[in-house]
């Protein structure tokens, strides 16, 4: 069973300039199949922009996602984990914090990856070796 969050990160990553506007952005979200992508740069992350960041503060709003700047929306507070985490402790804290994804940065703070909610509880489901388990 994978332990750590290098073991199971999306490391194919993209990310968002913060001056591009929401339509390109939501369109590469779309092309990713990413429902939140990093603002920035590996060396440089300054936010996150998600799906619900795009519906509730641009389309709720009434904003033209056109003439709207990923910057003016996005989240600026990133919350990051390490790539040698513990998979049980970050999904702690994602659950704490009420938080779905989470940029993973290296022992120098690059970014190199995100992790999901999704791929934290897959991996704590995956059986630790050929025991049959409850639900099999």
């Amino acid at each position: 069973m994978a332990e750590r969050i290098e073991e199971i990160m999306a490391a194919d990553i993209h990310f968002l300039a913060p001056d591009m506007s929401v339509r390109e952005a939501a369109q590469l979200m779309a092309e990713v199949d990413a429902g939140a992508l990093p603002v920035g740069g590996p060396e440089a992350l300054c936010g996150m922009l998600t799906d619900r960041d795009v519906l509730i503060r641009v389309v709720a709003r009434g904003r033209d996602p056109e003439a709207t700047r990923v910057e003016e929306v996005m989240s600026s507070d990133v919350l990051t984990c390490r790539a040698d985490d513990g998979i049980a402790d970050i999904v702690v804290v994602m659950r704490t914090r009420q938080v779905r994804r989470l940029p993973v940065r290296d022992a120098d703070g690059r970014v190199v990856g995100l992790v999901a909610m999704r791929m934290l509880l897959a991996a704590l489901a995956e059986p630790d070796s050929d025991e049959p388990g409850p639900l099999r």
